[in-house]
């Protein structure tokens, strides 16, 4: 009688020590599907994420600018040193969420952010020695982006140029210029020039031209 009580003992034991490792097996499951379901909703996110990067990509690609000018001058600029010029870029251009000054003004009707994109043509046509030109953005009194610099050692010389950005205004109707000047540590000559091809069908190149983009 006492060995089958032992037999009975030892069978429950191997039993409960497989119940054990089931329920640590089990565990073990449980902890790495908890792991891979982290997995999945870690990618989903990342997922998200880049479809929304994707998707203002695709907004700025296909963004319509909301005007594009351009000077009809045939050259613009200072007359003195370290005297700033204002560049104008053409006729009065009025959109919904930005416009055009006949004075080269813009003027950001809607608070939000904005891609700049500016082309001039800097040189000279006459004066000796080294011209140093610089020109900067001035948003409410205060620059953004860089300064923009050409130095001139010819008389007759062009300096095509082509630079964007993008910046935040923070105020309706928040205004912007671009300024120029010819510093006096270099010639007192220098400015922007338009481009007149000979060649019939082919359109003038502007001194300046300005794209505002809402993005």
């Amino acid at each position: 009688m006492s060995i089958e009580m032992t037999d009975i003992v030892y069978e429950k034991s191997e039993v409960d020590l497989m119940v054990a490792e089931v329920q640590a097996d089990a565990d073990t499951n449980t902890a790495d599907i908890v792991v891979v379901a982290e997995d999945i909703a870690s990618n989903l996110v990342d997922i998200i994420a880049n479809t929304d990067r994707i998707q203002l990509l695709e907004d700025d690609l296909y963004a319509v600018p909301e005007f594009i000018g351009n000077s009809l001058a045939t050259s613009q600029g200072p007359s003195t040193t370290d005297t700033p010029y204002q560049l104008e870029f053409g006729a009065l251009q009025d959109s919904t969420h930005a416009s055009l000054g006949v004075d080269g003004t813009m003027t950001f009707h809607t608070v939000g952010k904005y891609k700049v994109v500016l082309h001039a043509h800097f040189g000279r046509n006459s004066g000796t020695g080294q011209s140093l030109i610089f020109g900067r953005f001035m948003l409410e009194g205060v620059q953004v982006g860089h300064t923009v610099h050409a130095s001139i050692a010819d008389a007759d010389v062009i300096l095509p140029f082509t630079g964007s950005f993008e910046m935040q205004t923070s105020g309706v109707d928040d205004t912007m210029v671009f300024e120029m000047i010819r510093d006096s540590a270099g010639d007192n000559s220098g400015a922007v020039y338009y481009g007149n091809p000979t060649l019939a069908g082919w359109d003038n190149s502007p001194c300046a031209t300005i794209s505002i983009t809402k993005i």
